[in-house]
């Protein structure tokens, strides 16, 4: 569900909340967790383990492989290659980690609680770490996440602060493009909207990221990641959560890991539609409850479907009234719609462009935020991305009540170019 309003009551009231939060822990001198000492993270590290689902990820697996052993030594490292037909398992075991390998496949959900009961993780570790193959951790990310598990704020688990893999392109690149696009999701989400919502005093996220999150172990036994029907686990993980009342989840810009994001249409289009129908069919298995969460993600959800109907239903009602306005004989009847769309053509043609130009808007202030200027030129295009969002968010919402889903995924394509943290 990532089509909210660029400007809403949703987003000016979680910039609200957030700029409260940002207050409060500067007041408190404590804007920063308290990075771990190099002792205190090498002892702390004993207590984490690291589990990573694999699905033909030979391209990308050494990189995130490389980059977990910095944080934790490649024996705490589990490497479940669910389904795989190319190297990947072997990448592994090369690098010292401990592998299983299911054959078939059983799906990222269920692979995953097969290598967590295989090893008994959860009785042998405090935290678990869950990577996903295409990830590169920052060096910190255990030293930044780890003092987060404040007692106190009940922290249940840490998402990591997401950063797309993105190189500043000299000239214009399709495959940048869509990259581009969601280095700008992530830049407004994460700061705007997530930095107010993971706020202990607020914690109502709805979704916890899988590609880098770290739980602690205890938490998860009361969790399960393969609920039968869901797609993905990253939103049933959340609203088990906050259904069950386990605790909080932890949210800060110094904790950060790089994803590899789609080039291509294509897997754009499948990771956007697997993304909402998870989001649809968990709201269909958990339900809702009286809750500040629901009150929360009910506000989003409205706003999200006026904004994707809005985008569409709008261009529609200024052609027929402009149509209408020029050759009424077009039309057999005369349509009191027609009459009405036709006298209110200017204050519709407003709508529409204020929705378009405060989107652009956004990715504007983003541009400058981010020191990435090409941004900018990128966001003119950006809208037509809007469209495929809203086009598939209302169709998620159909066919998650309709259909089931067998779990079993299948990964965007990947890249083997190395990743880098921006």
């Amino acid at each position: 569900m990532k089509g909210m309003l660029p400007i809403s009551i949703n987003t000016v009231f979680w910039c609200f909340i957030g700029s409260l939060r940002y207050l409060s822990e500067l007041i408190r001198k404590n804007q920063t967790p308290t990075a771990l000492s190099d002792a205190a993270v090498h002892e702390a590290a004993k207590e984490v383990a690291v589990c990573v689902p694999a699905h033909n990820e030979e391209l990308v697996i050494r990189n995130t492989i490389i980059s977990l052993q910095q944080l934790v030594p490649a024996r705490q490292i589990y490497v479940v290659s669910d389904g795989s037909t190319d190297e990947t398992a072997n990448i592994a075991r090369q690098l010292g980690c401990i592998v299983l390998e299911s054959n078939p496949g059983l799906g990222k959900a269920k692979a995953l609680q097969k290598i967590i009961t295989y090893f008994r993780l959860l009785d042998r570790y405090r935290y678990l770490l869950i990577a996903d193959a295409d990830t590169i951790f920052d060096k910190n990310y255990l030293r930044q996440a780890l003092p987060l598990f404040n007692p106190k704020k009940r922290v249940a688990v840490v998402a990591a602060y997401t950063r797309t893999c993105w190189q500043s392109p000299s000239r214009f690149s399709w495959p940048l493009f869509l990259v581009a696009y969601r280095l700008r999701l992530y830049s407004f989400i994460q700061p705007l909207i997530m930095y107010g919502q993971t706020w202990h005093r607020t914690n109502v996220n709805p979704v916890i990221p899988g590609f880098a999150c770290l739980y602690r172990t205890n938490i998860l036994r009361h969790l399960n990641f393969s609920v039968p029907g869901i797609i993905i686990e990253d939103f049933t993980m959340a609203f088990q959560l906050h259904k069950k009342k386990l605790g909080t989840i932890a949210h800060h810009p110094s904790v950060i890991a790089t994803t590899q994001d789609p080039n291509n249409l294509a897997d754009y289009r499948a990771q956007i539609l697997r993304w909402n129908l998870g989001f649809f069919q968990t709201i269909k298995y958990w339900g809702v409850w009286p809750s500040f969460f629901w009150l929360s993600l009910g506000a989003s959800l409205i706003e999200t479907f006026i904004f994707s109907l809005l985008l569409f239903v709008l261009p529609v009602l200024l052609v027929l009234a402009f149509l209408y306005s020029v050759r009424p004989n077009f039309f057999p009847l005369v349509s009191p719609f027609l009459n009405w769309s036709t006298n209110y053509w200017v204050e519709l043609l407003l709508v529409y462009a204020f929705l378009v130009l405060t989107d652009y808007l956004v990715t504007i202030f983003i541009s400058f935020k981010e020191h990435e200027d090409k941004l900018s030129i990128y966001g003119l295009a950006f809208i037509f991305l809007r469209y495929i969002d809203a086009a598939i968010f209302l169709y998620a919402c159909k066919k998650a009540f309709t259909t089931k889903s067998s779990g079993i995924w299948s990964p965007p394509a990947r890249r083997s170019q190395p990743h880098s943290l921006r």
